[in-house]
């Protein structure tokens, strides 16, 4: 592919990328060798020169996917701009195309494992724009058929919010004023349990640890224990009989 994506028309390199996608969940060590035969960049190109085109974007981000998942590449396509390649992606399939969508987040999320990935996104203003599309998609989901997005957007948002900066950039953007709302409106829905946990997750990490406000940790109240004929006084000689 390597080869012949330097004179060869996009339209062998997107077939090259339909059979590498289906041949590659085969392969353990795809991603391994894709990145030792330079295909990372190959694909990356595809995606960059075609981000509004859909039909080369599929068999493009079927592979890019496949590549994430080795942590070397996931660093690899990070620093070639992989994040704000897949940004623009996620910006331009607005609530149309949602294949595309899906995989553009999944892909997000296994790139997003890495920390100078995550501040990449963050430097990027994905939490926002993270945040914006979550209460998109729970607003006009009333009868859930795309969980999986909202749990795709959730995961990336998890992966992000390890970082410190990730969770001051989510407290700004109200993260958990729009996670407690949603959840707050599904609590009754067993569907949704899924993305009502991973919110949780989010929530209980990035929620600020304040200090209880008391002057001591001791208990304003005392309450004596109850008699016991094997407590013994403090102070008291233990005598113990060997029969």
């Amino acid at each position: 592919m390597v080869s012949e994506a330097r004179d060869s028309p996009d339209e062998l390199i997107v077939n090259i990328h339909s059979l590498l996608g289906k041949l590659g969940p085969k392969d353990r060590k795809f991603g391994v060798k894709a990145r030792l035969g330079q295909a990372l960049p190959v694909t990356l190109s595809l995606i960059r020169n075609h981000s509004q085109n859909f039909r080369i974007l599929t068999p493009s981000l079927t592979v890019l996917k496949l590549y994430a998942s080795n942590a070397v590449n996931a660093s690899y396509l990070g620093k070639n701009g992989a994040i704000s390649h897949l940004f623009k992606v996620l910006s331009v399939c607005g609530r149309k195309h949602l294949s595309i969508l899906k995989m553009a987040l999944d892909t997000l999320v296994s790139l997003v494992k890495t920390k100078s990935n995550s501040a990449r996104a963050i430097g990027h203003g994905g939490v926002p724009t993270l945040l914006a599309m979550f209460s998109d998609w729970h607003r006009i989901d009333t009868k859930n058929r795309h969980i999986g997005l909202r749990k795709a957007i959730l995961n990336v948002l998890k992966n992000i919010t390890n970082l410190k900066s990730g969770r001051k950039a989510f407290m700004e953007a109200e993260g958990i004023r729009i996670l407690y709302n949603a959840c707050q409106e599904t609590l009754q829905c067993r569907e949704l349990e899924s993305v009502i946990f991973i919110a949780s997750l989010i929530m209980r990490k990035c929620f600020p640890r304040n200090r209880l406000p008391l002057s001591t940790v001791r208990s304003p109240f005392l309450f004596p224990l109850p008699q016991s004929d094997f407590h013994i006084p403090e102070g008291a000689s233990i005598h113990i009989s060997i029969i």
